[in-house]
């Protein structure tokens, strides 16, 4: 059976990276997941990823934590 994080909705906020196969709650939040500059650039691993304050929800999406400044545009997504 295919993984139900594949079926994101049209609209949804949710994005999955076609590099490391991870999925972000939001694209701000997956931007805090890669670094380097192109073509350079590489996806964090796991405990990258936390040690920058991300945290898995229920679901299994990386979404930013208290602890992350967000960009104005996601803080609404974010309150806090």
């Amino acid at each position: 059976m295919d993984d139900p994080r594949n079926l994101l909705k049209p609209g949804t906020r949710t994005c999955r990276c076609s590099s490391c196969g991870e999925y972000f709650t939001a694209p701000s939040v997956f931007d805090l997941h890669r670094v380097g500059q192109y073509p350079g650039c590489r996806c964090l691993d796991p405990a990258e990823i936390d040690a920058r304050g991300l945290t898995l929800d229920a679901r299994g999406r990386w979404t930013a934590s208290l602890r992350v400044t967000l960009p104005d545009r996601d803080r609404r997504f974010y309150p806090g």
